[in-house]
Order: C-alpha cells, then structure tokens, then sequence
C-alpha cells in the first residue's frame, strides 16, 4: 500500500459517509499473496451483498480518484475477524474513530483472536 492509496481509502469512506452507506468499520490488511485489501463492513443489514456494491459503486463514481471497486472486500456482520479485532480494540465511548477522520491504527505481526495479522491499518472499527 502506498500514500496514494492510504489517502484514497480516506477518500472512499468520505464518500461512503456522503452516501449514507454506514460504514461502521474499515481497514487495510496485507494478505498472504503479499496484496493489500481494503475491508469494509456497513450496518445497513436489510440490503443483499449485491446491493451494497452497486450502492458503493454509485458512491465511489461521484468521487473519481477514489479507490476501484475491485480494492474493496464487504465484511459481514458475523466476520470472526472483525469480531476479534473489536474486542481486541475496544476503545468505548471516548473512541477517536468516527470523530477524527484522519485517525488510524497500525497493527503488525500480531495475533489477535486466534487470527495472525501481517499488517492492518485500521480507520474504523
């Protein structure tokens, strides 16, 4: 992942939250073919997976320059993974996540719920 892309990803979820998409998690992992995913999770449960997309996608295309689609991995909501790393990181009410949006965590090598984890960095969570 370069600077580029780290500032694309703020971009992307600027315009997630423009489109009202709920996007109440977010996070850069380094994957074991050594590429970076960007993950994220939205609450809005009642729509399919398929929707969600064409929901991000219609998001990402009014804000050219953001990250591509293809970049982009949905979370469900019962992700083992993303259900570690809340209780791993759970920072309650004074959480800088969703008041500082240029707030983020890097995490390296570590085991956290049973997951080993090469290198995230986390926007939301």
């Amino acid at each position: 992942m370069t600077t580029p892309d780290f500032i694309r990803a703020q971009q992307a979820l600027a315009a997630f939250d423009q489109a009202k998409m709920e996007i109440d998690a977010a996070f850069w992992s380094l994957e074991d073919d050594d590429e970076w995913a960007f993950y994220v999770h939205t609450t809005l449960y009642s729509l399919s997976r398929k929707q969600v997309y064409t929901k991000l996608l219609d998001a990402l295309r009014k804000y050219p320059g953001t990250l591509p689609l293809e970049d982009i991995k949905l979370l469900s909501a019962d992700s083992d993974l993303l259900k570690a790393l809340r209780s791993a990181y759970s920072f309650g009410i004074d959480s800088p996540f969703g008041v500082d949006p240029t707030f983020h965590i890097h995490v390296t090598n570590s085991t956290i719920g049973g997951y080993f984890v090469r290198y995230l960095v986390i926007y939301r969570l």
